[in-house]
């Protein structure tokens, strides 16, 4: 996911199977192409013209919230309320896009879960709060357990962090704390999350040099 700005506003642009970390499935990013401008030895930054087309899956409050999705869960239930109805998947079960149950052929094709999932640890639970994260500017249904222990994603951490630079040289002594304060909560050793964060890194850095070259080809 990446800021760019155009005409001195910034978009966020996602690239559908290019982020492990943070694929935001409602958001699907055809095509991205950077054309390049008249250029000035003069001028401090190399300047490109931004091309983008895709497709953004909204909340639509004239279709029906009770209508019936195949995996049985409602229509309403497919979207997050406290951001803005953003589609984020079925919260319980596996389901990523709304489907229309057929009433005469389909059957339900994932079970029923009585209990919601908690986001964080990926486990059922007999109730989830909406929570804001300490790692973005996003929230994410807890469970009581993790609440408690103010216990984040580690998928939001690694990108979040990535974000700023490499671990832990370029992270502020605050933020070096908390990070290790849920790498103990997750059990993941720092060493491997070193390794995450300077993966996430280098893929990010290897997509936008293939985008430049292409860009530049034409």
């Amino acid at each position: 996911m990446s800021n760019i700005n155009v005409g001195g506003k910034y978009f966020t642009i996602t690239i559908a199977g290019r982020d492990p970390y943070e694929a935001d499935e409602y958001v699907a990013t055809t095509a991205v192409e950077l054309i390049p401008m008249e250029q000035s030895d003069d001028s401090p930054y190399l300047t490109s013209l931004v091309k983008v087309e895709g497709i953004r899956k909204q909340y639509n409050p004239r279709y029906g919230d009770d209508k019936l999705c195949k995996c049985g869960h409602s229509y309403y239930r497919h979207f997050d309320s406290y951001e803005d109805m953003a589609p984020v998947g079925c919260k319980y079960c596996g389901c990523h896009e709304f489907v229309l149950k057929d009433e005469d052929t389909d059957t339900i094709i994932a079970p029923v879960k009585e209990k919601p999932i908690c986001d964080v640890c990926e486990k059922e639970a007999d109730e989830v709060v909406v929570v804001s994260s300490i790692f973005g500017p996003f929230s994410v249904a807890c469970c009581p357990d993790c609440i408690a222990s103010a216990k984040e994603r580690y998928k939001d951490m690694v990108a979040y962090i990535a974000c700023a630079g490499h671990f832990p040289e370029d992270i502020n002594k605050e933020y070096q704390q908390e990070v290790r304060r849920q790498l103990a909560l997750h059990g993941v050793p720092e060493e491997q999350f070193i390794k995450d964060v300077d993966d996430y890194l280098r893929m990010e850095e290897e997509y936008f040099k293939q985008l430049e070259e292409r860009s530049w080809d034409k």
